[in-house]
């Protein structure tokens, strides 16, 4: 079965908006979170972000991506310390990856992460995270996992691993 991303029915740039107008509103030092489907598809993604970057209550602005794709937006909001990228790999393999994504590759989303932190004044503005699950726990997979991750010059990256809830 496919599922297909939809746009939110609601203007999130019309509600921060309202929201750095409101003298209880943004509050210094809030953070914002982009996810949700793949967010640097969203043609709301750049007005948005464009959005975020002028307003002086945000403080940090995560994306999380599956980064299978490329997005020069993205690479540009990189320079800007406030923005993290945040993506799952979850496998060592291209044969597991594929299992557990449906599609992509580790070398592609390897490379896409490497040209991402290039762009950041701190590698740990990227986190890498590892999600448990059956199929992927096993001590091989991990292994090609953090050996695809010291080919790609990312270890000095942060790493999240979590189990999944299944």
């Amino acid at each position: 079965m496919l599922f297909r991303s939809q746009e939110a029915s609601y203007n999130a740039a019309s509600i921060l908006q309202d929201l750095a107008t409101q003298a209880d509103g943004l509050k210094p030092g809030c953070q914002v979170v982009w996810g949700g489907g793949e967010p640097t598809l969203s043609p709301r993604f750049e007005p948005i972000n464009q959005l975020l970057t002028t307003l002086p209550a945000i403080r940090k602005v995560r994306v999380l991506s599956n980064s299978l794709k490329f997005s020069g937006q993205l690479e540009a909001l990189l320079a800007d310390p406030r923005f993290h990228l945040v993506t799952s790999i979850d496998a060592g393999t291209d044969e597991t990856f594929k299992a557990i994504r449906g599609k992509g590759d580790i070398p592609t989303v390897l490379s896409n992460l490497h040209r991402y932190q290039a762009r950041m004044d701190d590698p740990r503005r990227l986190t890498i995270k590892y999600i448990l699950q059956p199929g992927n726990q096993g001590s091989a997979e991990l292994a090609a996992f953090v050996e695809q991750v010291k080919q790609a010059d990312l270890m000095k990256s942060l790493f999240q691993i979590g189990r999944a809830h299944v």
